[in-house]
């Protein structure tokens, strides 16, 4: 169970991350611009161009939860730091 929820974690950042990115236009042809000169690496850029989507979807998940955890907990202290 417990790698289930790790795996479950990871998924919701990578489905996060895509759906921001897509539905971002400047995120989404940053996405495509990366795939693009990946291709042309020598060796691994193959590979790469694979990889390189999920990355990016990675690092956009990570960004918008960790941005959405700061609105929250920051909100969450404004409302309980009230002196009555």
């Amino acid at each position: 169970m417990h790698g289930l929820s790790i795996v479950g974690t990871a998924a919701m950042f990578l489905a996060g991350g895509s759906i921001n990115g897509h539905g971002t236009p400047p995120l989404h042809h940053l996405s495509e611009y990366l795939v693009e000169n990946a291709e042309h690496l020598p060796t691994i850029g193959a590979a790469l161009s694979i990889v390189t989507p999920v990355l990016v979807d990675a690092v956009i998940g990570l960004l918008a939860a960790a941005i959405s955890v700061g609105i929250f907990k920051a909100g969450l202290q404004v409302l309980f730091s009230r002196k009555h």
